[in-house]
């Protein structure tokens, strides 16, 4: 699939998001620029996706589309965060103009949980808005989900609400530290040993749902190929991953190994031995205090 890298604004601000400091001079600068990387896109492959930024943000993106269709694109991937599909004419639009399957990015499965990694209240609400309106015209949707600190034991989760609304795949990636995530990876970036079970979860939950999956730079099937971005950057059983440098390995047994990128510890940062539980609250007793499990039992 060939990337066009439209549009370098977007209205999230995403607490892992990887395009900080990549620089606007990789983005369309206007209309035009946007229909002449559209048109040398489809000449290479007929399979084209446009990616930001936010690419429902620029202005030409829907006669891009269109320029696209009419150039011979077979099939045309819209990676977005969905919000300007809650607007019924926008979406319709889009469709009109020949885009035919969105990838989409949510990365919760409450309000809460979305707003948080978005830094942008009431994003999540028109997020899953914006896949209805898409489903509603008969869109083919993907969910795209970045696994943090703050979401990774809800994957199941994202994975039951992806399904639920409609979508057709679940693509599953690590917060890496880079970009914005970089600027406090001790919070956003989570420790593979730590995902690995909800991940595994999340995987068993999906494959029951039917949806197709991509997962940590893997697709799991030729159909997931079509539903998101960058999936063409990898090969079906393969290790490599061109956007990671090799790290720890974090193994499934469904799919092999695969590289991980982990942050190295900080100057600042000391381990020392494991707390008893004790020891913990009396570190953390705010924490600890009238904590109670379901049934009433501390």
């Amino acid at each position: 699939m060939e990337l066009i890298q439209a549009s370098a604004r977007c209205n999230n601000h995403c607490v892992f998001c990887a395009q900080e400091g990549l620089g606007e001079e990789k983005f369309a600068k206007d209309e035009n620029d946007l229909l002449q990387k559209t048109l040398a896109a489809v000449r290479k492959n007929p399979r084209i996706a446009f990616v930001g930024g936010e690419p429902t943000l620029h202005p030409g993106l829907i006669k891009a589309v269109s320029a696209a269709k009419e150039g011979g694109a077979l099939h045309i991937l819209i990676q977005t965060n969905a919000r300007r599909l809650a607007y019924p004419a926008f979406a319709e639009s889009l469709k009109n103009a020949g885009a035919n399957a969105l990838d989409i990015s949510l990365q919760g499965s409450t309000p809460a949980m979305h707003d948080y990694h978005t830094r942008i209240s009431g994003s999540w609400a028109q997020t899953v808005l914006g896949v209805k309106r898409a489903k509603k015209i008969w869109l083919t949707v993907g969910i795209s989900t970045v696994i943090t600190r703050s979401n990774f034991r809800h994957l199941s989760e994202i994975a039951r609400l992806a399904h639920h609304l409609g979508a057709e795949g679940f693509h599953l990636n690590l917060a890496a530290a880079y970009g914005e995530a970089a600027k406090s990876w001790a919070r956003v970036v989570p420790s593979p040993e730590m995902v690995r079970p909800y991940l595994e979860e999340a995987v068993r939950v999906s494959k029951n749902l039917g949806l197709s999956l991509m997962v940590l730079g893997r697709a799991f099937s030729d159909e997931a190929r079509d539903l998101f971005a960058g999936i063409g950057l990898y090969e079906i059983g393969t290790n490599s991953s061109p956007r990671r440098k090799s790290g720890s390995i974090y193994s499934l047994d469904e799919m092999g190994t695969v590289p991980i990128s982990r942050p190295k510890p900080g100057l600042g940062e000391r381990r020392g031995p494991p707390k008893t539980g004790e020891e913990l609250k009396k570190l953390f007793p705010e924490i600890f205090t009238g904590a109670e499990l379901p049934g009433g039992k501390p």
